[in-house]
């Protein structure tokens, strides 16, 4: 009977370790597996590191494609580049936060900039003026008074009146507005630079006639350079027009048009009399 017993607990626990007992394929040591799990392990590390390789493989790809095409980027604009100072009724104007150039503008009298009202998006934001070394223009123009002009030919359908207390002719030059625009003679474009803020671009465009808009002056034969909202249109030192439309690849920049600023001479005059007019 003590023998039947004694059978009957080595039985239970002979149940008891079979039941307890889990096969792991990882933690299997190498000499006790057999040839076909070893041939299994081998093809899965194999797998395993394939994938892995692969991974690394598209990531440095992706990463050098869009190296390269910043690059190409940072190297589109073939440009001619002009220092700020020449042309010293040019306005650049920062915002804060971050603080980056994000507009051109153009100084119409010793307190008044003329800019696109796109540009007031960016808004709070600061004037810089002439040039880079003189510490009174390094340190910018507050603005005091902004109005808006509304504009048909104007991107966002208005043009801004940047109004400030500061005596702007320490740093820059006012330039008039041209009322007698030919499009029989070239025009400079004066864009915003896209890495040096001690440059300005500079184009020469053929004018032609702007198609149902009498408020616009489009320029064609654009080939060095993008053109950007509030770049400058001159033509004879007078003042013609605010960029109009943003074009940033230069394969793209055949034509680009302008906010005719001759069209709202009343309303720039009423809020700064002093505002010169060229005929």
């Amino acid at each position: 009977m003590d023998n039947q017993e004694f059978d009957t607990e080595e039985e239970d626990d002979d149940v008891d370790q079979e039941e307890t007992y889990e096969f792991n394929f990882i933690n299997l040591p190498w000499d006790d597996r057999t040839k076909e799990s070893k041939v299994l392990m081998i093809s899965l590390l194999v797998s395993i590191l394939l994938a892995t390789f692969a991974v690394v493989i598209n990531n440095v790809a992706i990463h050098y494609r869009n190296s390269d095409n910043n690059s190409s980027d940072d190297r589109e604009p073939e440009c001619n580049l002009v220092r700020v100072e020449n042309y010293p009724f040019v306005a650049r104007i920062y915002s804060f936060s971050p603080n980056k150039l994000i507009c051109l503008g153009v100084v119409l009298s010793r307190t008044t900039i003329l800019t696109g009202g796109l540009c007031m998006k960016f808004s709070p934001i600061y004037i810089k003026l002439g040039s880079t070394f003189n510490p009174r223009c390094k340190k910018g123009y507050s603005v005091d008074e902004m109005f808006y002009i509304p504009h048909m030919g104007a991107l966002t359908k208005s043009l801004a009146v940047i109004i400030t207390k500061d005596n702007l002719s320490e740093c820059s030059e006012s330039i008039p507005i041209g009322m007698a625009f030919n499009y029989e003679q070239d025009v400079e474009i004066i864009g915003k630079p896209r890495r040096s803020l001690k440059t300005l671009s500079l184009q020469l465009g053929i004018p032609t006639p702007a198609i149902n808009s009498s408020e616009t002056i489009c320029v064609q034969g654009l080939e060095r350079c993008p053109v950007r909202v509030s770049d400058v249109l001159i033509q004879e030192n007078r003042f013609f027009g605010l960029g109009a439309t943003s074009v940033h690849k230069r394969e793209h920049v055949k034509k680009a048009c302008f906010a005719s600023i001759q069209h709202i001479t009343n309303e720039i005059t009423a809020l700064d009399p002093k505002i010169k007019l060229a005929y």
